[in-house]
């Protein structure tokens, strides 16, 4: 399962944690835990995703959810095999 996700951020680009999960068809707790083995590894990396969607007026309450949002991407110059 690493290799298939590991192949598949090659493949696609930049997901987020919910587009992950639903390609692998598991529950995102379940595709988080994959993916830290990944970073650890440095096949992947996660980065926060900065956006200001200007719907919270700069005070931001955290109902969107965008505070905690993460996109996860393959490190490409990584020769390590899952």
């Amino acid at each position: 399962m690493l290799v298939n996700l590991r192949d598949h951020l090659r493949q696609s680009g930049p997901c987020t944690l919910s587009e992950i999960a639903a390609h692998l068809d598991v529950e995102p707790g379940t595709a988080e835990g994959l993916l830290e083995v990944l970073v650890r590894r440095g096949d992947a990396s996660r980065e926060p995703f900065a956006s200001h969607c200007g719907g919270c007026a700069g005070a931001c309450s955290g109902v969107c959810g965008l505070q905690n949002l993460a996109i996860y991407r393959a490190k490409r110059d990584s020769q390590s095999s899952a």
